[in-house]
């Protein structure tokens, strides 16, 4: 019976042939050398992810020499960005904070005036239950009230500033009930602590109540 080996050297050639079931054994101590220049072919799929030593939470990118090199990706909260020539590990900045399982945050005051696009901002994308009193600004809309003026129509208004804007006046009659009478007086507040009718002619004594938006509004 003869024995024929499972690694040879091809008959005429320089080609060393490992046939199947046969096996290259490294034997500890050994290394396998592989000169610049020389090509290993491996088969499609011969690889597998875990042939390769990679410390754990990295990541194999190129390298400026055309190599794989290994990149530390586990700092915490960090993403992995690109900046035009390479792969970085980076921590978010700027108005938002990122956690670890990817939540972001954005910075308080971070968003302004100048960073909202008014037509975006519609009533259908507020929540009616997220608009409170306690939300609004006390100095919004302002407040008063006063006495009609039975001599020249000009009324005392405590809080009226000249540049103030008439919303909305109302006259309360014990007898009529309430009557929207703003267009019987000045639009602006001309004078402070004023209200003018525009006519200049003689109130009655009713009460008067009235919304002002004010002028730095």
């Amino acid at each position: 019976m003869s024995y024929q080996p499972k690694t040879y050297r091809k008959q005429g050639g320089d080609e060393f042939v490992v046939a199947s079931g046969g096996t290259i054994t490294v034997e500890s101590g050994g290394t396998l050398d592989v000169q610049a220049g020389a090509t290993v072919n491996l088969p499609s799929g011969g690889t597998a992810a875990g042939d390769i030593a990679l410390a754990q939470g990295s990541v194999i990118v190129g390298n400026a020499s055309g190599y794989g090199a290994a990149l530390s990706a586990k700092t915490d909260a960090y993403i992995l960005a690109g900046n035009g020539t390479t792969v970085i590990s980076v921590a978010v900045g700027g108005d938002v904070t990122m956690s670890n399982t990817g939540e972001f945050t954005v910075a308080n005051s971070a968003i302004t005036d100048a960073k909202l696009n008014t037509a975006a901002v519609t009533t259908t994308k507020i929540g009616g239950a997220a608009v409170t009193g306690a939300k609004m600004a006390a100095t919004g809309v302002k407040s008063g009230s006063f006495t009609g003026n039975a001599t020249n129509g000009v009324c005392t208004l405590a809080g009226a500033v000249a540049g103030d804007r008439v919303f909305a006046i109302f006259q309360i009659d014990a007898a009529s009930g309430v009557t929207n009478t703003a267009s019987s007086f000045e639009s602006t507040i001309s004078v402070n602590s004023q209200i003018q009718q525009t006519a200049n002619a003689a109130l009655n004594t009713n009460t008067f109540a009235v919304l002002l938006l004010p002028a730095s509004a």
